[in-house]
């Protein structure tokens, strides 16, 4: 937990000023290692690579996002329950 923090904290702290300075230092980097991820030739990647992506479909996080409103039902997390349907609800109407 801590550690998502911090990463979050530091994006936040890269980026602010928007592609400049060590954002782009940041984004230099990132390019070369998704460049070196799609170069790479090994048995059994194509398959790890397609249940990743199938990972980040909406059908997945539609289920996850219903499977977190359950959980928090059901451990009674009313707080938690509140602020993520805030949260959801302000997303909709943003988008």
């Amino acid at each position: 937990m801590v550690a998502a923090v911090v990463l979050v904290a530091l994006t936040i702290v890269v980026f602010a000023g928007g592609l400049k300075g060590p954002a782009v230092t940041a984004t230099i980097i990132d390019d070369a290692v998704v460049s070196w991820l799609v170069r790479l030739h090994a048995p059994g990647l194509v398959g790890t690579w397609r249940a990743m992506a199938a990972l980040s479909s909406w059908w997945i996080l539609n289920a996850v996002a219903y499977g977190l409103l359950l959980a928090l039902l059901a451990l009674r997390r009313f707080r938690h329950l509140i602020i993520c349907i805030i949260l959801t609800t302000l997303l909709v109407l943003c988008v």
